[in-house]
């Protein structure tokens, strides 16, 4: 699979069940060259980042399921992906992890 499979499967998804796509966008962009990128990644997730977004899902009351879809970066979502959850209220919600690994 591709480093952007997960942007597939979360096409897919949204095609089989329906539903709204947010994509979670940083400020500053991450390197192209994919060793570089792993690195910022790993110092992030050792900092406990958590970068700005170029725009920020507000409300998710609307929904009763939310599928999180990503790729697995040292073992867990993008710290960016916990940038937008944390903002959010899932009380009553049923979430549904998906993740991608280019592994």
């Amino acid at each position: 699979m591709s480093a952007k499979s997960f942007i597939y499967l979360s096409e897919f998804i949204q095609k089989a069940v329906g539903g709204d796509l947010f994509e979670v966008e940083t400020v500053d962009d991450y390197s192209k060259d994919y060793h570089k990128c792993t690195e910022e990644a790993q110092q992030e997730l050792r900092e406990n980042a958590r970068p700005e977004l170029k725009k920020y899902l507000e409300d998710i009351s609307d929904y009763d399921n939310i599928s999180v879809c990503g790729p697995c970066w040292w073992g867990t979502y993008p710290v960016a992906v916990f940038t937008q959850l944390e903002r959010l209220d899932f009380t009553g919600k049923k979430v549904i992890p998906f993740m991608t690994n280019g592994g």
